[in-house]
């Protein structure tokens, strides 16, 4: 019997392919997959902190003040509350980019819950 060197080379580097190579590569590309994922969210986030905090900001300067003045108490009613935080909610999905938009949507529980948080939580840090 005559021991072929090539052939267990052959045998010897399938192996180390199929045992080592192979799960370094799956591991390496879910490994790239998770960090471009977490990526395209913290940078979805990011634009919704921006773009909420320019709705507050508009808004505030040029809804809320008048509706504040019409009132004699200087305060919004519940339904103009309501009409604000919709007409808010409504600039944001305007503003925000189809891909953060998507990004959210595809992590967050209840969209329009989340939006509605942030803005409200984005509106008492301004007045701070």
């Amino acid at each position: 019997m005559q021991v072929n060197v090539t052939e267990i080379l052959i045998a010897l580097v399938g192996l180390m392919f199929t045992g080592v190579v192979i799960p370094l590569v799956r591991a390496a590309f879910v490994w790239l997959k998770e960090r471009t994922q977490n990526e395209a969210l913290m940078s979805a986030m990011e634009e919704a902190l921006m773009v909420a905090d320019s709705v507050v900001a508009g808004l505030g300067a040029n809804v809320v003040d008048g509706l504040k003045e019409k009132n004699e108490d200087g305060k919004l009613t519940a339904q103009e509350a309501k009409e604000v935080m919709e007409a808010a909610i409504g600039q944001f999905l305007c503003d925000l980019s189809n891909r953060s938009l998507e990004v959210i949507e595809n992590n967050a529980d209840d969209v329009a819950e989340y939006i509605a948080n942030l803005i409200e939580s984005r509106l008492a840090l301004s007045k701070k």
